[in-house]
């Protein structure tokens, strides 16, 4: 159930980068304060790249039991699903 649950956190933080260039590429922005500096620093997609690497790669390190995984992907999960509303709204309104 582990990796299965760190292969849906993969295809989370995937769909998140996703939806984040496709808000960007519509004129949105980046409410995140740090993933703002690090996109207008080294480039949206370096950012993204650098920082879900980093963030998976704590997740490999500390954070191998189920309920946080779990969590996690319920969070995701949440941000994944508000980035996707954000960017079919912005569609509708062009």
């Amino acid at each position: 159930m582990t990796i299965a649950l760190f292969a849906l956190l993969i295809a989370l933080n995937i769909a998140d980068a996703y939806y984040t260039r496709k808000i960007l590429a519509a004129g949105g922005r980046e409410l995140n304060p740090a993933m703002r500096w690090m996109m207008a620093q080294f480039g949206v997609n370096t950012a993204l790249i650098v920082s879900k690497g980093f963030a998976l790669g704590l997740v490999v390190l500390f954070a191998c039991h189920t309920a946080i995984l779990i969590v996690l992907c319920g969070v995701y999960s949440v941000v994944v699903g508000i980035n996707a509303e954000v960017y079919h709204n912005m569609m509708r309104e062009k």
